[in-house]
C-alpha cells in the first residue's frame, strides 16, 4: 500500500522506524506463513521431479516386460569366410551342422568367336530368348556386328543382359542373367537356322542357373537370393562361398542387450531413491525439504519398492528374484547389478531368465509386478504423486489466502498507526507553538 511518512518534526520523535518496528514486530506469522508457501512451493516441484523419474523408471521396467525384446541371441559360425550369422529377437539357442552346396548363379552363355566386335558377321535371321515361359525375339540383319546384336537383345525385354567378352585375341558374345536362380534360367533359338553364334548349341552354356543351396542337418535348403531366412526362426544366413563339408553354426544367448537393460534397469531405480531421500531424509542424511521429511507418500514409494525387488516368481528352483538375476538390494535402499553372475544365469537359462522377468501366458514377471506398482503411483490425475501434489497445491492456496488476510491486517494497522502519530505529532507542535509564545514574556 502506498504509505505517507512522518518526520516527527513536532515531537522530535523518528515516527517512521518507530511505525516500521511495530508493523516488523506484528510481521512474525507473515513471514512464517510466507516461508511456508516457499517450502510447499518447492515440495510441489521436488514431487514433480520425483515424479518424473518414477516415470523414466516405468519405461524401463514395461521394456523389461516385454519377452520379444529381452531374447538377444548372437549367432557364430565356424567358417566365417563361407557363412555369416545376423539373428533377431525370435532366434533360440542351438548348434547345426551346415554345408553351403552352391551359391546363387545366374546362367550365362557364350557366342563362338570373332576377330571383331564391331565388324559386320554377313548373317541374318531371328534369335528367340525364352524365359519363364515368354519368347522375346530378336531380328538379325546381315549388317549388324556382334555389338549391334548385343544392343538388339538388350532391347528385347527379357530379363538377359548381353555384352561382348574379349579374351586377348577374339571376341564373344556373353549373354548373362540379371538375376540368379533357376527361375531366370532361359533358353536360346536360331529360329531359322542361318546364325553362326552358337548360342543355341548346349556347350554355349557355361554356367547354369541356379538357386542357393545349403544343408542344414543334412536337409536341403533351397533359395532364390544367397541370404536365407526362415530355416532356422529368427536367424538370417548369408552364402559367401561353397564347401565340400559341414562346418557347425551355433546360436547362444547374447548378454550384451541384457546387460545393458538391466543397467538401466538399476540406473533409473537408483534415481528415484537418491532423489527421495535427498529431499525427504534417510538415515544420516538431512532432508532439503521441511515439507516432505517423513512425507507418507514418499514413504509408501520407497517402501513399495524395496518390497517388490523382494519380490518372487516361478515355482522352487526356478529363477525368480532379482537377486537370483544377480540384482542385490543394498542397505541404503539402492540396487547393484552383478554383472557376472547375471551373465552366468543367462548363459545358463536364458529361457528362464527372461520368463523370471518378463513371465509367460500363463504367469506374471518381475517386472509386471514392479510395473502395477508403479502405474499406481504415475497415473495422470489419480496416481500417488499427482494426488500428493494436489494436496500440497490446495495448502499454498490455504497459505496464501492466510497471508492475504494477514497483510490486509498490518497494512490496516500502519494506517491506523500512522494517523494516531499525526494526530499525536500535530497535538506536539501546537503545545509547543504555545510555550514558545509564552516564553515572550518571561518569567519562564
Amino acid at each position: 500500500m502506498a504509505t505517507v511518512s512522518f518526520s516527527g518534526l513536532g515531537s522530535g520523535m523518528d515516527v517512521e522506524s518507530i511505525v516500521k518496528g511495530l508493523i516488523s514486530a506484528e510481521s512474525v506469522g507473515m513471514n512464517a506463513t510466507q516461508n511456508r508457501i516457499t517450502q510447499t512451493k518447492a515440495a510441489v516441484s521436488d514431487l514433480s521431479s520425483i515424479g518424473s523419474l518414477v516415470s523414466e523408471l516405468r519405461a524401463v521396467v514395461d521394456s523389461l516386460d516385454a519377452a520379444s525384446e529381452l531374447s538377444s541371441f548372437s549367432g557364430k559360425s565356424s567358417n566365417e569366410s563361407a557363412l555369416s550369422i545376423s539373428t533377431t529377437g525370435t532366434a533360440r539357442a542351438g548348434t547345426y551342422d551346415v554345408q553351403v552346396v552352391s551359391l546363387l548363379k545366374e546362367q550365362r552363355n557364350y557366342s563362338a568367336t570373332y576377330a571383331a566386335a564391331d565388324a559386320a558377321l554377313g548373317e541374318s535371321g531371328t534369335l528367340r530368348l525364352t524365359q519363364g515361359g515368354t519368347d522375346y525375339e530378336v531380328a538379325i540383319a546381315d549388317t549388324d556386328s556382334l555389338s549391334d546384336i548385343a544392343a538388339k537383345i538388350n532391347g528385347a525385354g527379357a530379363n538377359v543382359k548381353a555384352s561382348i567378352f574379349y579374351d586377348g585375341s577374339t571376341y564373344r558374345l556373353q549373354l548373362s542373367g540379371t538375376e540368379g536362380g533357376a527361375h531366370a534360367a532361359f533358353s536360346v533359338t536360331d529360329v531359322d537356322g542361318t546364325l553362326s553364334l552358337g548360342l543355341d548349341a548346349p556347350e554355349s552354356i557355361r554356367q547354369q542357373a541356379a538357386d542357393a543351396e545349403i544343408l542344414i542337418d543334412g536337409i536341403s535348403v533351397k533359395s532364390k537370393s544367397n541370404v536365407i531366412t526362415g530355416a532356422i526362426d529368427g536367424v538370417s544366413l548369408t552364402l559367401k562361398d561353397e564347401t565340400s563339408s559341414s562346418f557347425k553354426v551355433q546360436i547362444a544367448a547374447d548378454p550384451t542387450k541384457m546387460t545393458e537393460s538391466l543397467n538401466d534397469f538399476v540406473k533409473k531405480y537408483n534415481a528415484v531413491i537418491t532423489k527421495i531421500h535427498t529431499v525427504a531424509g534417510f538415515g544420516s542424511i538431512k532432508g532439503t525439504n521441511k515439507e516432505l521429511i517423513g512425507d507418507a507418500a514418499l514413504r509408501t514409494i520407497t517402501s513399495g519398492l524395496s518390497s517388490k525387488v523382494l519380490s518372487r516368481v516361478g515355482a522352487d528352483g526356478e529363477l525368480g528374484s532379482l537377486a537370483d538375476l544377480g540384482i542385490k538390494l543394498n542397505n541404503n535402499g539402492t540396487l547393484k547389478l552383478d554383472e557376472a553372475k547375471m551373465k552366468e544365469k543367462l548363459t545358463e537359462n536364458p529361457a528362464g531368465f527372461v520368463k523370471a522377468l518378463a513371465g509367460d501366458e500363463s504367469n506374471d514377471g518381475l517386472m509386471d509386478i514392479m510395473g502395477r506398482l508403479l502405474k499406481g503411483f504415475t497415473e495422470s490425475g489419480t496416481g500417488l504423486i499427482a494426488t500428493r501434489q494436489d494436496s500440497f497445491q490446495a495448502r499454498i492456496k490455504a497459505l496464501q489466502d492466510t497471508a492475504a488476510r494477514e497483510q490486509l491486517r498490518l497494512d490496516r494497522m500502519e494506517t491506523r498507526l500512522r494517523a494516531a502519530f499525526s494526530i499525536m505529532d500535530t497535538q506536539v507542535a501546537a503545545s509547543q507553538d504555545k510555550l514558545n509564545y509564552l516564553y515572550q514574556f518571561g518569567g519562564f
